[in-house]
């Protein structure tokens, strides 16, 4: 069975992949704490969108956009 090719999010010379967890900065990888890859691919994917820092503060990977925006 061949392996799909991981979809990679690329933003000028950062590159997340976001199945292996990776994050290259200007094609050197970058070793982030999960916490900090979460936020960080939560952003990336999310760009036309705001978070507060409160709402960052509060999020726990895995929470759909609708959940976010309870109070």
């Amino acid at each position: 069975m061949k392996e799909e090719e991981e979809t990679e999010i690329a933003c000028r010379n950062l590159t997340i992949l976001p199945k292996s967890g990776t994050v290259c900065l200007a094609k050197k990888e970058v070793i982030l704490v999960n916490k900090e890859f979460e936020l960080l691919l939560l952003l990336a994917e999310n760009p036309d969108l705001v978070f507060s820092k409160d709402t960052c503060s509060r999020w726990r990977g895995g929470w759909t956009l609708w959940q976010m925006r309870q109070p």
